[in-house]
């Protein structure tokens, strides 16, 4: 991050280089080199967003062997896999010098010792077998504990929420975000989910309405562009529009403010000049 290419990238193009150093470290330390393909493991949405930002961001890579590299990265990658098969040949030695090779060791007239193979064996079929505080287990108990380690399986995802597709489905409006891809609105809904579940899907619209809506100087709509910004900007707006009802509320029960209101619907207002107020 401290390269001085990266610090000239654009914003968008840094998270886009981010996300595909994350997805080269998961695939062995490179991606496949094909310019076309790369940008759907990004968060973009568009391969023209990728084509804005493309250049800047395969300059930080190199082609190796038909694949993409960059080589920094690579570097790691390789010291990372070192450290791990070291830590992998050690476990080997330690196991091995206190268990045993498992083979047969060979005496001085070179046949096997039988007796270090027959330890070894025990040793082996004692840890296989499964044990309790009392030294047995029970037939019974063995069939629960093998379906405790069975692999469960799970039923179909709920997903979000009406009410949070809805909400997401306003935010996307409001935006301009009529080309969302049908995953990207259940991300968004996900992720508005948190919201609805808090405050209830009237007070999100009601907060969405008035920063991206009502609001006359535009400061939110700057700055809220996907629903992953709504959700961190909302405790904020939330407060800024209580304040604001709140002050709407005090000047409508101030009573100087509502006789100075008769005076333009052509109320009465001659209580005010007898001094009631």
């Amino acid at each position: 991050m401290r390269d001085e290419r990266v610090i000239d990238m654009t914003p968008v193009g840094r998270s886009v280089y981010v996300e595909l150093l994350c997805s080269s470290w998961s695939m062995g330390g490179s991606l496949p080199n094909r310019s076309d393909h790369l940008w759907k493991y990004t968060l973009l949405n568009t391969k023209e967003e990728w084509d804005a930002v493309s250049v800047e961001v395969l300059s930080m890579f190199k082609v190796v062997d038909e694949r993409l590299v960059n080589p920094r990265l690579s570097e790691e990658f390789k010291q990372s896999h070192k450290i791990a098969q070291g830590r992998i040949n050690a476990g080997k030695l330690g196991a091995e010098a206190r268990y045993g090779s498992g083979t047969a060791s060979s005496g001085a007239n070179g046949t096997a010792s039988g007796k270090g193979v027959e330890h070894n064996i025990n040793i082996t079929e004692q840890n296989k077998k499964p044990k309790t505080m009392q030294g047995h287990v029970s037939e019974s108990e063995v069939a629960s504990s093998s379906a405790l380690l069975e692999p469960k399986t799970q039923g179909p995802a709920s997903g979000p929420s009406d009410a949070a597709a809805r909400v997401a489905e306003k935010l996307a409006a409001i935006l301009g975000r009529d080309d969302l891809k049908p995953r990207t609105k259940i991300a968004w809904a996900e992720q508005v989910e948190v919201l609805v579940t808090a405050h209830g899907e009237k007070t999100v619209m009601d907060v969405m309405q008035y920063a991206l809506v009502d609001n006359p100087d535009g400061f939110w709509r700057g700055r809220i562009y996907a629903a992953k910004n709504f959700v961190r900007c909302f405790n904020t707006v939330h407060k800024q529009a209580q304040r604001k009802d709140a002050g709407t509320r005090k000047a409508a029960a101030d009573p100087l403010v509502q006789r100075a209101a008769s005076l333009q619907s052509g109320h009465d207002f001659s209580a005010m000049a007898k001094g009631d107020v």
